[in-house]
């Protein structure tokens, strides 16, 4: 997800924005699907496809761990 400050961050690193966004759109009736469209390392320097890969699917599981 993108911080305030314009970077992409693991779901990890910020577990209760991530525990809040989720609940508002439970809350507000939302039973719809979602994509994971960035991760990590999104526009940086150095960016690679497995580094981006490999992000992703830390978002994945901790997507899957909190929420089922």
């Amino acid at each position: 997800h993108m911080t305030t400050e314009g970077r992409y961050v693991l779901f990890e690193r910020e577990p209760e924005r991530i525990r809040e966004a989720v609940r508002i759109l439970r809350d507000g009736g939302f039973s719809g699907s979602v994509t994971l469209e960035f991760t990590e390392g999104t526009h940086t320097e150095g960016e690679t496809i497995e580094m981006l890969w490999q992000n992703a699917l830390r978002d994945l599981e901790f997507l899957r761990a909190e929420f089922g």
